[in-house]
């Protein structure tokens, strides 16, 4: 009997030791708030939009065939579970998110607990992580969104690992990652700031690290050349010099909105907005730069017809053609319009409502940012990620200010990874800080 207690108790003792034990507990838990949250909890089965449409364009980068509004990697995923099952690929392709979404937990919760050290806040930053709505959403949105998410899981995960044992191919695969986040969602543009930010100052701080370093900044090369090659094949097939057109419908809506379009100086542009300003501002931009609607109507052919055309989607349909005036035209309406003081004032106000609503976000990243300097003799691992995770977050949120129309939550998808990583080092930081023996010796007095 005791010894069947005592081999009982030495199996307890290997299983709770095991380091892989705590994460498959974890990850249960998820998955069954997962399967709970999308039978009963989620109305919508598949979530879609008229950005949704637009990602079923034709792309093949070898033939030539490149979209002007959507950069590729999201439309080759689309295109490849089109092939393989025509009839089944939107169920396939919601499932590939499924997995994609879950399986990022485990990086999320290898760099929490390598950074921190602290099993509670390593647990409760992962469930945050894996039961968060607005990420958990993403997995049935028929966007780049639940990709980007575990994008950037993976993006700091790769950091986090050249932090811990440093090494040529993990530095050159940091640059050749930031290249395809970067096709799948430009918002991640940031990384190109990121990437080099981060080499040189382990340069500084590490010069025994100068050969696997030169490493990272060739993949960050490659990456950079990348860009501008696409942006290159999309001046010589489509006329722009740009990763994405979607910019400038941006600026114009926000032109519209501020009531600077008074100062385009086209009257032409100008009667359209008028005739229209009493609707949805994006019919305007729509009429304006119509050109994004002959587009539209094409992506649409590819779209699945058994996902009925919602309101936006039946709205976008029933636009009617007009003349196709050029981005050059639009361009200089928007530049004139934005130099206008009506248009400076409404995007320092749009700026201060996001800082506003995101306000405890903001304290937080100003109080991560003096936390990571100041800890960085003590946490050194710590403050790099936390570092580059404030970085992260900030450029994220300054793009969104200056082009973003709304959607904000939306927008920063690719953010919350990074916003429940800080978090749980912040935590970390405060708690090691604290003198327990004299707080309770001050509030014992």
């Amino acid at each position: 009997m005791k010894k069947n207690i005592t081999k009982r108790n030495n199996i307890i003792n290997k299983v709770s030791e095991n380091k892989f034990f705590p994460l498959a507990v974890l990850m249960f838990f998820i998955l069954i708030y997962r399967i709970i949250y999308f039978s009963f909890m989620l109305s919508d089965k598949i979530i879609y939009d008229s950005d949704s449409v637009s990602y079923f364009a034709r792309v093949d980068l070898f033939r030539g065939v490149i979209d002007l509004y959507r950069t590729p990697i999201y439309p080759y995923i689309i295109s490849f579970f089109r092939l393989l099952s025509k009839d089944n690929f939107i169920k396939n392709l919601i499932t590939f998110q499924h997995i994609i979404s879950f399986i990022s937990i485990v990086p999320f919760y290898y760099v929490m607990e390598s950074t921190v050290k602290n099993k509670y806040i390593s647990y409760i930053a992962t469930i945050f992580y894996g039961t968060f709505y607005l990420i958990v959403k993403q997995d049935i949105n028929i966007n780049p969104e639940c990709l980007s998410a575990a994008g950037s899981i993976l993006f700091i995960y790769l950091i986090c690992s050249y932090t811990k044992k440093p090494g040529a191919f993990v530095a050159f695969m940091i640059g050749i990652l930031t290249l395809f986040l970067i096709m799948l969602k430009p918002i991640f543009l940031i990384c190109l700031v990121i990437v080099p930010v981060f080499f040189i100052a382990r340069f500084i701080t590490n010069k025994k690290e100068k050969k696997l370093i030169i490493w990272g900044l060739i993949g960050w090369l490659i990456a950079v050349l990348g860009i501008c090659s696409y942006c290159g094949l999309n001046y010589r097939l489509n006329g722009e010099f740009v990763l994405t057109k979607v910019a400038l419908n941006n600026s114009l809506a926000n032109v519209i909105l501020s009531g600077a379009y008074l100062y385009g100086e086209d009257d032409q542009i100008t009667d359209i907005i008028n005739q229209n300003k009493n609707e949805w501002y994006y019919k305007s931009v729509f009429l304006i730069n119509n050109e994004y609607m002959d587009n539209f109507k094409t992506s649409y052919k590819r779209f699945p017809k058994e996902l009925k055309a919602n309101e936006e989607i039946d709205f976008c349909l029933r636009t009617f053609d007009n003349e196709n005036i050029s981005a050059k035209r639009i361009k200089n309406y928007v530049i004139k319009s934005q130099h206008s003081a009506t248009h400076i004032r409404f995007m320092i106000r749009r700026f201060l409502k996001i800082v506003w609503v995101y306000k405890i976000l903001f304290l937080i990243i100003f109080f991560e940012t003096a936390v990571a300097v100041s800890a960085y003799r003590v946490h050194r691992k710590i403050a790099w990620i936390l570092s580059l995770s404030v970085l992260f977050i900030s450029g994220q949120f300054f793009t969104i200010a200056l082009g973003g129309i709304d959607e904000w939550h939306r927008l920063l998808i690719p953010s919350y990874p990074f916003i429940f990583l800080t978090t749980g080092m912040f935590f970390k930081i405060t708690l090691t800080s604290i003198n327990y023996k004299k707080l309770l010796e001050a509030v014992c007095r």
